[in-house]
């Protein structure tokens, strides 16, 4: 009895240590975390709770923060805009869009400059995107992200494989 007794109260220790982070347990994971430094990613994985999971965000933020004087932090709204976008642009059935390769392309690049889109035949559209401030201006080359399971007036065709991993 005394040792059944022991187990159950090890387990409830167990059980209330794995709790202790709850609210943020996957934020390193998520769109948001995509600038984590080294450094940092170490610094998230010994995060213990909740309330230092909180603090470790804030000052995550803080140290992105464009210009500190003012109350808004610049770089974390655009950042959410760009997750915002991605999840809206790219989503699948059971992923996010910031959470698909091209959604964290454009988490972290930004948005393109151009968007075009061409169709050849019966052949699904290849959509070109451009980033011209990743190189310099003589020697951009358009990032091409054909995707063949849409066509080009944005549906999804019913052929081949057709998830953000085959692009």
């Amino acid at each position: 009895m005394k040792k059944a007794l022991i187990a159950v109260v090890g387990l409830g220790f167990a059980a209330i240590s794995l709790a202790q982070l709850s609210k943020h347990e996957d934020w390193g994971k998520s769109a948001e975390a995509y600038f984590l430094t080294p450094s940092e990613k170490d610094a998230w994985s010994r995060v213990a709770t909740d309330a230092d999971a909180e603090k470790f965000i804030a000052e995550y933020w803080a140290r992105r923060d464009p210009n500190p004087a003012t109350s808004a932090n610049e770089f974390r709204d655009e950042i959410n805009r760009r997750i915002a976008a991605a999840d809206e642009q790219f989503k699948m059935r059971n992923k996010r869009g910031s959470e698909t390769s091209r959604g964290r392309l454009l988490v972290t690049l930004g948005l393109p400059t151009r968007v075009s889109s061409q169709r050849a035949g019966a052949e699904p559209g290849i959509r070109d995107e451009r980033f011209p401030h990743l190189l310099e201006a003589r020697a951009v080359r358009p990032l091409l992200a054909a995707t063949p399971c849409e066509q080009g007036d944005g549906t999804r065709a019913q052929r081949g494989r057709c998830d953000d991993d085959a692009v």
